[in-house]
């Protein structure tokens, strides 16, 4: 047989088709082709086959559609009046009900510290030094960086640097400074806890020059302002020995030296005065002699009748010469007994007091005013000592909560623009966000809305995923925040932190999971069913109802409703045996 050869039934099914479609089709009994020119007569009854198919399709679409599109009055009027209502209900099922949470969480370290630019770095900041880069683990006392020659240290403590640490402050920020240099191997009295005294000062210096670097001083003029204080530490001093020497010779009285030129003084005063005295009636009678003399001779010029008048005249001015002399000699030798006599009284007083006690009360209190000056200018010198020396920048040490700790991120170029905080390469960076350092493990923070925030509380079990790998990490919730905050997407919600049961892999550090929480669970299976099945009756009482078949009417069943999650709450028949798994509750008509 050809391939064109058909079977037998086949043809006869053709002559049927043709008879039905009125087409005429000649069938030959020898199925094998003609040998005349042209197609064989099984090509031509091939195509009088698909020809009659084509009528007899179209002819029953053609009816299908008549059909489909014809109805009578009664038909009309039934599909125009409104449907018979009937009860939509759901099946009783018979599971474990559980209300879950799912949420979305952010992963990362438990506490984290931010490393920016130093206080000590004057103008534009240069990244002169990467000492580290993400994923180093940094241990105490180690520099995590450097800015225009200026390095940051990682300490270890839970007190955040806000201020520069200075010698002479006090604090709980130097406690912890103290604390890590201990640690670190340094000595610092105890005595000196929580003040930056001398110790401190000595191992802040030894630290930074161990490390390589020049400690920053707290006064570039000390130098000068404590040599200034020096000298008048000495002049204070040499003033307060002056003050002494002087007190102590008052107490011991006036030398005998002293003594010996005042009882000196007070003869030679007396013989003055006695030979004042003494000259008074010599020089006067001397005086009264000449006077005497002249009006002698001038009785005798007057008794000689050849004296002259030139005679008469000399003798005349002798004798007023004579009186005149008389007179000063009588007034010289008064004035000076009376010179004499004040000289021996003065002389007489001034060994008179030095025989008096000496009052040291001046002297005393010259000498406490030398003391306080001398003391001040200690103290100061004792002051800029106590409150200059090396000191520690703020920004030169950041205090992380453990070491040893993690590098998150970390740049490798700075562009001082406080713009941003991307380190990428042709990008600007954060001057305050140079280095990341993380502390802890990895939790996960996430946020809960305040509808909901009633089912998580802490203890709550937990489960993450890592999309990304498909992997679950049992956890559980450690805190939930009393207030809800709006976060960056500006949904308020309360924020939960969760602890992991074990370290999560450092990878997932910034990623963002899926957070899955079982708030509450039947412990066994139990009868469910939606919501919408169960009400309150008059009585108070909750209930569901059933369909009863031979009327189908609703029959109530009471219950007692338990666990609701999920759109379903978990029930219990008060009648046993009423409700069971499959049972058709109403939800609805």
């Amino acid at each position: 047989m050809t391939e064109f050869a058909e079977p037998i039934e086949m043809m006869k099914h053709r002559r049927r088709l043709s008879t039905q479609t009125g087409v005429e089709e000649s069938v030959e009994d020898d199925p094998v082709e003609n040998d005349a020119p042209g197609p064989p007569r099984s090509w031509w009854r091939r195509l009088a086959w698909v020809g009659a198919l084509g009528v007899l399709i179209a002819t029953s679409g053609g009816a299908w559609w008549v059909g489909s599109h014809t109805q009578s009055p009664d038909q009309a009027a039934a599909r125009a009046a409104e449907p018979v209502a009937s009860w939509i209900t759901a099946p009783v099922e018979f599971r474990v009900l559980s209300a879950t949470l799912v949420t979305r969480g952010d992963v990362q370290p438990l506490s984290q510290t931010t490393v920016g630019v130093p206080a000590s770095v004057e103008g534009t900041p240069v990244l002169t030094r990467t000492v580290v880069t993400a994923g180093d683990i940094v241990a105490e006392g180690d520099r995590v960086v450097e800015v225009s020659g200026r390095p940051v240290f990682a300490f270890q403590g839970e007190t955040p640097v806000y201020r520069s640490l200075q010698p002479g402050m006090t604090g709980d920020d130097v406690t912890a400074l103290q604390q890590s240099l201990v640690r670190l191997g340094y000595a610092i009295a105890v005595e000196e806890t929580g003040n930056f005294g001398a110790t401190t000062k000595a191992a802040v210096a030894q630290f930074y020059e161990a490390a390589g670097y020049q400690p920053i001083p707290t006064s570039a003029t000390y130098p000068a302002d404590r040599a200034i204080a020096e000298r008048a530490v000495s002049d204070a001093t040499a003033a307060l020995s002056t003050a002494q020497t002087t007190l102590g010779n008052g107490d011991r009285g006036p030398a005998r030296s002293v003594i010996a030129q005042a009882d000196e003084a007070v003869a030679a005063a007396g013989r003055a005065l006695n030979a004042a005295k003494a000259n008074v009636t010599t020089d006067v009678a001397l005086a009264q002699a000449d006077l005497d003399v002249a009006k002698a001779a001038r009785t005798g010029v007057e008794n000689n009748p050849d004296a002259t008048p030139d005679d008469w005249n000399a003798a005349n001015i002798a004798v007023s010469v004579a009186d005149v002399a008389l007179g000063d000699t009588i007034r010289d030798t008064r004035d000076a007994v009376d010179g004499a006599q004040a000289a021996y009284d003065i002389a007489v007083l001034a060994r008179r007091e030095l025989d008096q006690p000496v009052d040291v009360t001046e002297l005393q209190a010259a000498i406490d005013t030398a003391i306080g000056a001398r003391d001040d200018a200690v103290n100061a010198v004792s002051e800029l000592d106590r409150v200059n020396g090396p000191t520690v920048p703020q920004g030169e040490v950041v205090f992380v909560t453990t070491t040893p700790s993690r590098v998150l991120t970390a740049v490798t170029t700075l562009v001082a623009d406080p713009t941003t905080a991307n380190g990428d390469a042709g990008e600007t960076t954060s001057i305050n966000s140079l280095v990341t350092l993380a502390t802890g493990g990895l939790v996960v923070n996430a946020a809960v809305p305040p509808d909901q925030v009633g089912l998580v509380t802490e203890g709550l079990a937990v489960e993450i995923l890592d999309e990304l790998t498909n992997t679950i990490y049992p956890a559980t919730v450690a805190t939930v925040a009393a207030s809800p905050t709006t976060g960056t997407g500006g949904q308020l919600g309360h924020t939960i932190t969760i602890t992991p049961d074990k370290d999560l892999p450092d990878t997932l550090a910034g990623t963002n999971v899926r957070v899955t929480m079982t708030a509450a669970s039947t412990d066994t299976e139990e009868l469910v069913v939606p919501l919408a099945a169960v009400s309150s009756g008059a009585d108070g009482s909750t209930r569901v109802n059933i369909i009863d078949p031979a009327t189908n009417e609703p029959v109530v069943v009471k219950v007692t409703a338990g666990l609701s999650a999920g759109g379903f709450v978990a029930i219990t028949p008060t009648t046993p045996d009423t409700l069971s798994v499959g049972s058709d509750v109403i939800v609805g008509r």
